[in-house]
């Protein structure tokens, strides 16, 4: 699992920069998608839209960094994390804005194109979140932070390949696997909302019922190791709209 930085395709809008800590009250977005060839590509199309559609709920001093989830965390990842900043000082007309969703939507484009003529066999959801972590390292205390995961959540590296692997045949075998890992890495997602959206993948069609269950109990109680309690839905980016628009409260999460 990745513990390193990565390339990194930087977008710093009105002389902000990328790895300056944000401003007080701020937001840091840190959005996982899965982009493996067994998401169905119009289950792909759908979560990249809903991290798009992020960009208007961000605030000035708030930033998004996007994390592709592939078969290889530390190399596959290299110069395809996308990081964007909200700048702090207001341009006439907003015009600023404007040019920032201009730059998601468009990344996000190359992004799943690239994905559709090269898409990854392997899912290596377990380092990403590694990254993820690399992400909120610069984040001061007073930075709201947020982990959106959006995956059909069947971890398949050199590992683990959960729609096979015995540790994922009931939910009981899968809480202790979750435990058993979230002690021995060293991520720290306290005080972090985390919101888990279900993307309807090949693979998870394939699996029967008890196994898909036994993966969800696996996602809510890994987090639950970090001090968190993850929102889990099977209706993918259905609900991040409010799961964002509802982290500006202070009192979310608590």
């Amino acid at each position: 699992m990745a513990r390193t930085a990565v390339a990194l395709l930087t977008i710093a809008l009105g002389g902000a920069s990328a790895c300056s800590k944000h401003a007080a009250g701020s937001m840091h977005v840190v959005a996982l998608l899965d982009v493996s060839a067994s998401i169905v590509p119009d289950s792909l199309s759908l979560g990249a839209k809903a991290i798009e559609d992020l960009t208007g709920k961000l605030k000035r001093g708030d930033r998004i960094s996007i994390v592709p989830i592939e078969g290889d965390s530390e190399t596959e990842a290299q110069g395809k994390l996308l990081r964007f900043n909200v700048p702090i000082e207001r341009q006439a007309y907003d015009q600023d804005l404007e040019v920032l969703k201009g730059s998601v939507h468009e990344s996000l484009q190359k992004l799943r194109q690239s994905t559709l003529l090269h898409p990854g066999t392997r899912t290596d959801i377990l380092g990403s979140l590694g990254l993820a972590q690399q992400e909120f390292m610069d984040d001061g205390p007073s930075v709201r932070r947020v982990l959106i995961v959006l995956s059909d959540f069947i971890e398949d590296d050199d590992a683990f390949n959960f729609r096979s692997n015995q540790a994922l045949a009931n939910t009981a075998r899968a809480r202790s696997l979750a435990a058993l890992l979230s002690r021995d890495v060293d991520l720290r997602f306290a005080h972090t909302l985390v919101y888990l959206g279900m993307l309807r993948s090949r693979d998870s069609a394939r699996l029967s019922p008890s196994r898909r269950q036994a993966i969800r109990e696996f996602w809510t109680d890994y987090f639950a190791g970090f001090d968190t309690k993850p929102v889990i839905t099977t209706d993918g980016p259905g609900l991040l709209d409010g799961f964002v628009t509802s982290a500006r409260n202070p009192l979310a999460g608590k």
